[in-house]
């Protein structure tokens, strides 16, 4: 999508985190006014539906608590998880049961070497000076790290990436 790309592309250490939820919210609807126009064509008793309806957001919202099925290219809906659930429950079938599940959980406040990345990238906190990766725990306190963390998401995103990437 171009909302991302613009956002990894375009400076985004000045990206604020109620930009990045705007273009999230923004592709979401992109994506549930592109599957209402799709999926009303299938549906007989919704043939006759026009655009003013379409674009109407009490119309949009009683289907999606009628959770229709154009759903299912959003995330975290619940016809996007039975997918999910049923696409799972064929691996079982044809791999067999899994042996090893791998969760992970980003803690980036304990991440020494993206702190001294933050820092340098941020203006907070430029009156600490000398950071390294084996003193900043010392020099900046959980609040601190916690700022440079919430200011910064699309630097902490492709850092996790990278780390995950190196797994595989």
């Amino acid at each position: 999508m171009s909302a991302t790309s613009g956002i990894c592309r375009n400076d985004h250490i000045r990206v604020t985190p109620q930009h990045i939820l705007y273009m999230i919210m923004k592709i979401l609807r992109m994506r549930i006014v592109n599957g209402i126009k799709s999926s009303f064509r299938c549906v007989p008793n919704m043939e006759n539906v026009t655009r003013r309806e379409i674009e109407d957001p009490a119309f949009i919202n009683v289907w999606i608590e009628k959770n229709f099925a154009y759903l299912k290219s959003l995330s975290n809906s619940v016809v996007h998880w039975m997918n999910r659930k049923n696409e799972l429950f064929a691996m079982i079938r044809q791999l067999g049961k899994p042996t090893v599940f791998l969760m992970m959980s980003a803690i980036e406040i304990r991440w020494s070497h993206l702190l001294v990345i933050l820092h340098r990238l941020n203006n907070y906190y430029k009156h600490i000076i000398d950071l390294d990766e084996s003193n900043i725990v010392e020099k900046l306190n959980r609040s601190m790290c916690s700022t440079l963390v919430n200011e910064d998401p699309v630097t902490c995103c492709v850092y996790f990436k990278k780390l995950v990437d190196t797994l595989y």
